[in-house]
């Protein structure tokens, strides 16, 4: 008469199925996992205490996530035919389990393998098309907008695309989609697809427009400092202590009632010349390629710089934007070629240096008026 094996009597966690006897166990999966080290067979039941369940899976994890750059252990080619191999599993059931519990066992290993199965499955991944550069990426490897019909996208696009939202001083990424998508991305998706540099830069940009109505709050334009001034002080300038750039924070309505006409005109001037060094300043620090026109901003490595679209490739100078290769480059630490752009230089100090130039040109552009006191 045959026993009726419910799910619960085969569960692999139960303490009967740890209990199988440590000889069945390793040389059940030095067949299961026969084209491996059996010497990595033993360090997995040792690791585990001789737990089946467990050195099963951490060995089928090595094997079906295989680290080809990191291998944990060499894999021989299989030479066991399936049925082979079934073969020798009932054998090894026949000579080492009691008749009562053979049935138990079989389940087990059954259940093992339909689990395994499932989780290489798991892995196998989802490939879309990047609505941005178009190169075929799994979608684990993606973010996508929150429209109703996502529009999915390589998080090197995404990456390059908060860039250049950063540079132009903004923090709501809006969807790259050709197809007129106004839908942003979640905070999660943003977690999902961009560093931490990029996140920090987001979220500053959105503190400093969550505080811009905020009565008597003013803020540097160029770092994080923040001040006060009182509701009868007529401030234009706040020359910062913290970085000693000078912002240009406008004149009060209140104040502007108390002047000519002369002097409302001067404040607008002043207000679209700060705008204006903005701008400048913004496009200063942000490279276009040359072929593809994307936008791109580098925070450290070698000037000889690939565009972020894998469907373009060019290769251009960061410093110059010439097309070029590694002759451009001089390749001394001591400039004995000035006439050819640095392969290696201060990205953060020359970023400085292009933004103060570019203020310089527009205060030039605008010079005429006398300056307005500082706070």
């Amino acid at each position: 008469m045959t026993t009726e094996v419910k799910h619960a009597d085969i569960h692999p966690t139960s303490n009967w199925a740890r209990g199988l006897n440590q000889a069945f166990t390793a040389q059940y999966l030095c067949l299961e996992y026969n084209n491996i080290p059996t010497t990595s067979v033993q360090r997995a039941l040792e690791r585990s205490g001789y737990d089946l369940e467990k050195s099963y899976f951490d060995l089928g994890h090595d094997v079906d996530c295989y680290d080809v750059d990191n291998p944990p252990f060499k894999i021989a080619p299989q030479t066991m035919s399936p049925k082979e191999k079934d073969e020798l599993r009932e054998h090894l059931i026949d000579i080492s389990i009691d008749e009562g519990d053979k049935l138990r066992v079989r389940a087990m290993l059954g259940r093992l393998a339909r689990r395994r199965q499932r989780r290489l499955r798991s892995r196998i991944p989802v490939l879309r098309d990047c609505e941005c550069c178009y190169i075929k990426t799994s979608q684990l490897d993606m973010v996508h907008c929150q429209a109703q019909e996502n529009h999915w996208f390589c998080k090197k696009c995404f990456s390059g695309h908060a860039w250049e939202v950063v540079g132009k001083l903004r923090y709501e990424i809006p969807c790259m989609s050709t197809d007129g998508c106004n839908a942003g991305f979640s905070h999660q998706e943003r977690k999902r697809g961009l560093n931490s540099d990029v996140l920090k830069a987001l979220d500053k940009q959105e503190a400093r427009a969550a505080i811009l109505g905020i009565e008597g709050l003013v803020h540097c334009s160029f770092c994080d400092f923040v001040g006060f001034f009182q509701p009868h002080e007529a401030v234009e300038e706040l020359h910062c202590p913290e970085c000693d750039n000078v912002s240009q924070l406008g004149r009060r309505e209140d104040t502007w009632r108390a002047q000519t006409n002369q002097g409302v005109e001067d404040a607008d001037l002043r207000r679209q010349e700060q705008r204006r060094i903005e701008e400048a300043q913004s496009d200063a620090v942000i490279r276009r390629c040359k072929g593809c026109k994307v936008s791109f901003m580098k925070l450290d490595g070698c000037n000889k710089m690939t565009c972020p679209s894998e469907s373009c490739n060019i290769i251009q100078c960061y410093i110059c934007s010439e097309v070029c290769d590694y002759s451009h480059f001089d390749f001394s630490d001591d400039r004995s070629e000035p006439d050819k752009c640095p392969l290696y230089d201060d990205t953060e100090a020359r970023h400085q240096r292009e933004i103060d130039l570019a203020e310089q040109s527009v205060r030039k552009e605008t010079q005429g008026y006398q300056a307005p006191r500082r706070l």
